[in-house]
């Protein structure tokens, strides 16, 4: 089933033109997606799928102490075919996409793991064309290979903490000084929704930029300083993430939680959640200002 789901994905991509309307942000989902479907069916073994992803002329080289080594393409679909006696993973942790025309590129830092031990890393080089009633082909692959400076989960973890804590320093610095584009537009997801304090405030990004629209357009919308953060990665999804931090506000202490997601290799913020922190000794006096009584116990 896995195989025919992948096989009839791939098959959607030919009707997705290179430069659609000129919308490259479209076309770049698109040729990760190229990426990530063709080493999701060199895992599986899954060699019909790769070859509705992959040129009939296409050419794989490797980049290796000097020489170029080249793998003859049926070649290389018989080593996926084969039944191999060790698992094979390659974790992709980065992806840079350009395109002109109907040619793109995507290059992408990789660690190769054998039954789950680091083998090797290095570099992977695809050529991308969209081929007439064919749709997107991989026309090249060039790698590089090397035992040195390979990421790991847990330094790839550590890069994208940085990366992580770097974009919610600048949303909150972005409310700091008024700057609209990046707290909605670069570091929201479209959809993404925000929680505020009061029960009612719910809102999608777009929805959150219009209630907010006479605060923004004032020095500082609102100022919000975190002082500790945590931040969680899922196992299975490198493209998810979710954190939780303290923040100082004119409200008094406050936590922020929320869910990132990895949008063209950028984090953006898909759920936020914003609570005033109430202390427990003043719970009491809490309850009264809502009009709660404190539950016997």
């Amino acid at each position: 089933m896995k195989k025919v789901i992948n096989t009839l994905f791939i098959g959607f991509l030919y009707f997705i033109p290179l430069q659609a309307q000129g919308d490259k942000e479209i076309v770049r989902k698109e040729i990760i997606a190229v990426v990530d479907n063709f080493f999701t069916a060199m895992h599986n073994g899954d060699t019909m799928a790769m070859k509705l992803l992959m040129s009939n002329t296409a050419m794989l080289k490797t980049v290796d102490k000097g020489r170029t080594v080249s793998t003859p393409y049926n070649t290389f679909l018989m080593s996926i075919a084969m039944k191999r006696p060790n698992v094979w993973l390659e974790k992709l942790y980065n992806y840079e996409i350009k395109i002109d025309g109907d040619m793109a590129t995507a290059w992408t830092e990789y660690s190769f793991f054998l039954d789950g031990k680091l083998s090797h890393c290095g570099v992977n080089h695809f050529v991308i064309t969209k081929e007439k009633d064919l749709g997107l082909r991989i026309l090249m692959i060039i790698d590089t290979r090397r035992n040195t400076g390979c990421l790991t989960e847990e330094s790839r973890q550590s890069i994208e903490k940085t990366a992580i804590d770097s974009m919610l320093n600048k949303w909150h610095r972005a409310a700091t000084t008024a700057d609209e584009a990046v707290f909605f537009d670069s570091s929201m997801t479209k959809d993404g929704i925000y929680l505020g304090t009061d029960i009612t405030e719910r809102w999608y990004r777009d929805e959150l930029k219009s209630w907010a629209k006479s605060a923004f357009e004032k020095e500082v919308a609102w100022a919000f300083s975190p002082s500790q953060r945590q931040i969680y990665f899922n196992e299975n999804d490198t493209k998810i993430a979710w954190f939780e931090e303290t923040l100082d506000t004119w409200m008094g202490p406050c936590r922020g939680s929320g869910v990132l997601m990895k949008v063209n290799g950028s984090w953006k913020i898909k759920h936020y959640n914003l609570a005033v922190a109430v202390a427990n000794n003043v719970i009491e006096k809490y309850l009264k200002i809502i009009g709660k009584k404190k539950k016997k116990k």
